[in-house]
């Protein structure tokens, strides 16, 4: 009787350690996966925020608070182009080039935006990486241009400027986690999760502010 009374409070006791252990780890799986999904939603609708601008009055603005999870990026493809590439003008001799490459999803002949979420990386030569999307979400029905007041969005970390070509990408160290694939030094911005933005109708374009 004492033997399995024994037994009994062993296996309660390993269940109770079990509770204790893996509670925490689901839940932070729980608000892991919740907040990927607040992002991918999030970006939908800075997609028709963009839409509705289009057929905006001239001059009009609106309001956006961009989610961004970590590492992740807004990549801009111009049509016509193939990759957007930004060069990175460090501190002490730390410039660097990350080439973002565009998906075959994307219509050379369109505008693209995409969400970057899961990338592979690759050196594609001195200080340069190349990275490609390999979960991504992507909106080619952008009629009219983008424009980016500024590639470097978020707190300097030994970086002077990002500049972007054929493109632009608003990220959340993204660009640091391709970079640290293969070189150890700092040289990025250190953006926040929510990034706020001015989306403006010009004459030919839809301008965006950070």
């Amino acid at each position: 009787m004492k033997n399995k009374k024994a037994i009994m409070i062993k296996f309660l006791v390993t269940v109770l350690l079990a509770i204790i252990i893996f509670a925490p780890a689901c839940l932070f799986a729980s608000k892991f996966f919740s907040l990927s999904n607040q992002a991918k939603d999030n970006f939908v609708n800075f997609v028709n925020e963009i839409k509705e601008m289009e057929t905006a009055q001239l001059g009009e603005r609106k309001n956006f608070i961009l989610i961004l999870d970590e590492p992740t990026a807004v990549i801009y493809f111009e049509k016509g182009k193939s990759q957007v590439g930004v060069d990175v003008d460090g501190w002490a001799a730390r410039d660097y080039k990350v080439i973002f490459e565009k998906p075959s999803s994307c219509s050379d002949e369109k505008n693209c935006l995409c969400l970057f979420r899961e990338v592979n990386v690759m050196e594609a030569g001195s200080r340069l990486v190349n990275v490609i999307g390999i979960q991504n979400i992507c909106e080619q029905d952008i009629n009219l241009d983008l424009k980016l007041n500024s590639c470097g969005i978020g707190i300097p970390e030994d970086v002077v400027s990002y500049s972007c070509s054929d493109g632009f990408t608003i990220e959340r160290l993204m660009i640091e986690h391709a970079k640290n694939a293969f070189y150890s030094f700092d040289a990025h911005y250190e953006a926040s999760r929510r990034i706020s933005l001015t989306i403006e109708k010009s004459q030919d374009a839809i301008l965006l502010e950070s």
